[in-house]
């Protein structure tokens, strides 16, 4: 531990070797674990990077160090929490990763990495397919649409409906109405495409899919709406560069 003195004579306190906080690492995934932001998709794509513990109105800290850090058996493709476990997706499976992990000074670790399931059609058809819900965490694999259960049991197909629609997911979101509680994915025919205006929403209490197709077709993104949904398209005309605005917003009742 670091000594601070007022003097040369008398001590005030120890930092006790606290880690120095960093800015977070350039990272493509990144997902709230409750008390700690996760981090993967980094230079390293085997790795996972967590924060220190979140302490209440400061920003979320990192610290670079390697106690603050998981390493998989294959690169990351995306990430989710669900039930006080990393859910890390690779090309090769799907891991978890649990433990209280390190305090500041980098004492204590996460557990390592073990597998939750194999195969699947993965890898993901992309990234924007994951979203936490209250149902699980659904994803899509190359061969159709899953949930991950609370608890984690086995992988639920849920694609059988929509396997006619090639949907490759652009964005998502859950949306909440008086009645209903709605996982909701904008998605595209070519998983090259940004902007889309099909949306396909599975219905969490009902286990159902419908599929809506909006006007314009050039939507980048959604959100919630009071009481329903927001689609947003990047406007580029501004001087002032892409402007992102409300363009079509939709009421549930």
């Amino acid at each position: 531990a670091n000594l601070l003195l007022a003097n040369d004579t008398n001590l005030i306190y120890t930092d006790g070797g606290v880690l120095p906080n960093q800015l977070a690492p350039a990272c493509r995934y990144v997902t709230d674990a409750e008390d700690r932001l996760w981090c993967g998709g980094l230079f390293d794509r085997n790795i996972l990077e967590a924060s220190k513990i979140r302490v209440p109105g400061e920003p979320w800290n990192f610290t670079g160090d390697p106690s603050h850090q998981v390493v998989l058996p294959d690169e990351c493709s995306g990430i989710a929490y669900m039930d006080g476990q990393i859910v890390a997706f690779t090309p090769s499976g799907i891991y978890l990763v649990g433990g209280d992990g390190p305090n500041d000074q980098g004492a204590g670790s996460f557990l390592p990495p073990r597998a939750y399931v194999r195969g699947l059609g993965v890898p993901l058809a992309n990234e924007r397919s994951i979203l936490e819900t209250e149902a699980g965490i659904f994803f899509r694999s190359s061969s159709s649409w899953y949930i991950i259960p609370r608890g984690f049991g086995a992988p639920i197909d849920v694609g059988a409906a929509v396997q006619s629609e090639n949907g490759y997911p652009i964005a998502a979101t859950v949306t909440d109405t008086a009645e209903y509680r709605l996982a909701r994915f904008l998605v595209a025919d070519d998983p090259d495409e940004a902007t889309s205006g099909t949306l396909l929403t599975f219905d969490l209490a009902n286990q159902q899919w419908f599929r809506d197709v909006y006007p314009g077709g050039d939507f980048s993104t959604i959100g919630n709406w009071p009481d329903g949904l927001a689609l947003f398209q990047n406007d580029l005309s501004s001087n002032a560069g892409a402007v992102r605005n409300v363009v079509w917003s939709e009421d549930e009742d």
